[in-house]
């Protein structure tokens, strides 16, 4: 049976997802392994709560979906 999709970095991982990062400021875009942002941080925390910064102009302010690997 296929369970739903969670906002949580377990439910992302399982699922084979990706994570997009969307800076809200500057529209900069960047696509992460969920994989590796769970070496970090808790699985079980919500990805809308990851602590992100914008590398460009430095903003904490961002937008975090879940991102199929074959979408390009």
């Amino acid at each position: 049976m296929v369970q739903p999709i969670d906002d949580s970095l377990r439910s992302i991982i399982r699922h084979g997802l990706s994570l997009e990062v969307e800076c809200l400021k500057c529209s900069r875009k960047v696509v992460v392994d969920a994989r590796l942002i769970a070496r970090k941080f808790d699985p079980q925390s919500s990805i809308h709560r990851l602590p992100f910064s914008c590398t460009g102009c430095r903003t904490r302010k961002h937008r975090v979906s879940a991102f199929p690997p074959d979408w390009k």
